[in-house]
């Protein structure tokens, strides 16, 4: 019978890989490379591992992690046919090798195996594949109610003793886990790293059922391939980096998406409210975010200015146009009427001068009513004077009436047909407007450049030609005001199916930088260990079959960097190409026992291998315990 664990850390490069062994490749690829997106990648890959890490974290992996155990002693009560152990305790030499224990049958040796597999695995069912269904034994010795394991491994001066007691009727025995070294012992969880770790090995039983592994060409393959697979750390980290990867990527074809459909949409809003020879100002074109540049979806959408999702004003000419227009029109031609006898200079400071001199001489009532203070003639000079006064202040009332009007017509002007003129709709009052507005810079006085300007306008703007003009104005800005409210909608749509999203998918480049490094690590670690498993291989076989001329030339694993299962193996006997039919039963012995010979104790002598090889063709009497143990990883730092 044969309990085959993890290979010894003498023969590393055919160990699973270990966290810390990618912390340390990582981090080296790190330290030699140069700011970038693969730099960055590094980085992520590093996180990815550290979070793995963290992830294992118990109090086994904090104590036990960077060591190699190997079985020193073994004791065993009530467990198959084992009621109990003379003497109590099995002591083995804790280094390299195949230890042999041999015995007649019936005397407890798959007994014993199978108590050192439950223990170490704190289970009371078998590793799978491991018992013959056919012949299921039962664990507890008959008639005992409980059975206990105890198990002294070796790590250098640490010893870790375990002790594991199973009873009847459930499949999950009390274990203790006591660390001894430096002086000191302590209690340690045998938690989730060293589960992991076992889970990692594959045990076998018996010699046959090693044996009916070669039943075939394929099944070779199939035995070999654990010395290439880079174990189940590599592929958790390998799951979560492709994970992250692909959740990046989902979020970065999401956001393209989201751009393009965004893009056409606008383009259809455009084709929809754009029609030829149309006036409407059509909203500025929207600046769609790069992957880059989208991480804060919130700011980009205030500066496209769309960022109020109130409706848009229906359109940019006042509900008042036409009734203010007709006011002001009124005012001026009252003003105009009332002027029409006024003289320009009506309003001048030296006719206001004597206006006042005049009123002045009115209110003295010392002078004679009835002769001219300045001829001396008879007449009535106060009431001329009186009518001539009237007449002079209702022409400077009528003048100041003009003024008013006209800055009124200038005030309007720049406050309500302005902007229109500004929406872009042709044949509008462009002219009229742009001398009124340059000759009130100079003056809005009666009879003044602005004034007559200011005729000019109004007569302009209460023609047909002005109210179809303001039509085609309103129908434009309506239809602009409509296209900016479509695309607001827009805007807004893209940002709440981005939102969320976007700092996945600014990072998909460097997730799949990450994925490179991981692709490059993997390339290097498998063409490493078909170059070793070959040349190892084919010296141990070359030991155990010195005179057969059977040779390896090629162990090559097959697939590409997603770990695709499979090997291809290449066999010659004699320099020919051979299958496994034209070996003999003794080859095919040879061959079987050439990964376990070749990888974990090719520190035997050609005499010991041989004298091995004869017990296990002579024997089934004896079960082989590799003397490392199913723990052998180091912690990342």
């Amino acid at each position: 019978m044969i309990v085959q664990a993890l290979g010894d850390t003498s023969m590393e490069v055919l160990s699973e890989v270990t966290l810390s062994e990618l912390h340390h490749l990582v981090s080296s690829e790190i330290a030699a490379g140069n700011e970038s997106d693969k730099q960055e990648g590094r980085r992520r890959l590093l996180r990815a591992i550290e979070d793995c890490a963290a992830a294992d974290g118990d109090s086994a992996g904090a104590l036990l992690d960077g060591r190699s155990w190997r079985i020193a002693e073994v004791r065993v009560s009530g467990i198959g046919g084992i009621a109990s152990l003379d003497p109590p305790a099995l002591t083995f030499s804790p280094v390299p090798g195949i230890t042999v224990v041999r015995g007649l049958n019936g005397q407890g040796k798959t007994s014993l195996a199978r108590g050192i597999d439950c223990a170490l695995r704190g289970s009371a069912d078998l590793t799978p594949g491991a018992a013959n269904t056919l012949w299921a034994a039962e664990l507890l010795t008959e008639g005992a109610t409980s059975g206990r394991v105890g198990l002294t491994l070796a790590s250098g001066a640490s010893r870790l003793v375990i002790e594991v007691d199973f009873a009847t009727g459930t499949n999950t025995p009390t274990v203790t886990g006591l660390l001894n070294g430096n002086g000191e012992s302590q209690q340690v969880d045998l938690g989730g790293s060293w589960r992991q770790a076992l889970g990692n090995a594959r045990a076998h039983y018996s010699y046959d059922a090693v044996q009916g592994r070669l039943v075939e060409s394929k099944a070779l393959q199939g035995f070999l391939e654990e010395l290439l697979v880079l174990g189940p750390v590599w592929q958790r980290v390998r799951d979560a980096v492709d994970s992250r990867a692909e959740r990046a990527t989902a979020a970065q074809k999401a956001f393209a998406k989201a751009v393009k459909d965004a893009r056409a949409s606008e383009a259809q809003i455009a084709a929809r409210h754009n029609a030829p020879d149309s006036s409407v100002a059509r909203p500025a074109t929207v600046n769609w975010p790069r992957l880059q540049d989208a991480a804060d979806i919130d700011s980009w959408l205030l500066a496209t200015g769309l960022s109020v999702t109130d409706p848009q004003p229906v359109t940019t000419v006042g509900a008042d146009h036409e009734r203010r227009l007709a006011s002001i029109q009124d005012r001026f031609h009252a003003a105009d009427e009332r002027l029409e006898s006024a003289e320009s200079t009506i309003e001048g400071p030296g006719m206001a001068a004597a206006l006042h001199h005049l009123n002045q001489l009115l209110n003295v009532e010392e002078l004679d009513s009835t002769v001219c203070p300045l001829c001396g003639s008879s007449t009535d000079w106060r009431g001329h004077l009186q009518r001539f006064m009237s007449d002079l202040l209702e022409r400077a009332e009528a003048a100041q009436e003009v003024l008013d009007s006209v800055t009124e017509l200038r005030d309007w002007t720049e406050a309500e047909l302005a902007p229109l003129l500004d929406a872009g709709t042709r044949d509008g009052p462009d002219h009229e407007t742009a001398a009124f507005r340059a000759a009130t810079a100079r003056g809005c006085q009666a009879h003044s450049d602005a004034h007559v300007a200011g005729r000019a306008l109004l007569q302009r703007l209460s023609s047909d030609d002005y109210r179809q003009w303001l039509d085609r104005l309103r129908e434009a800005t309506n239809t602009a005001s409509r296209w900016r409210s479509d695309l607001t909608e827009v805007v807004h749509g893209f940002a709440a199916t981005v939102r969320g999203t976007t700092e996945d998918a600014a990072d998909s480049v460097i997730w799949k930088k990450a994925q490179e490094t991981l692709n490059e690590l993997q390339v290097t670690l498998r063409q490493e260990r078909q170059d070793a498993v070959t040349a190892r291989l084919g010296e141990a076989l070359a030991r155990l079959l010195p005179d057969a001329g059977v040779e390896l030339p090629g162990i090559q694993h097959q697939g590409g960097v997603k770990q695709q299962r499979g090997v291809k193996v290449d066999l010659t006997m004699g320099g020919r190409v051979a299958t496994l039919g034209m070996l003999s039963s003794g080859q095919r012995n040879a061959l079987l026992l050439t990964p376990l010979l070749g990888t974990t104790y090719q520190d035997l002598s050609a005499s010991s291998l041989s004298t091995t090889l004869s017990m296990l063709s002579t024997t089934r009497a004896s079960i082989f315990l590799p003397a490392s143990s199913p723990v052998s990883r180091r912690p990342v730092r």
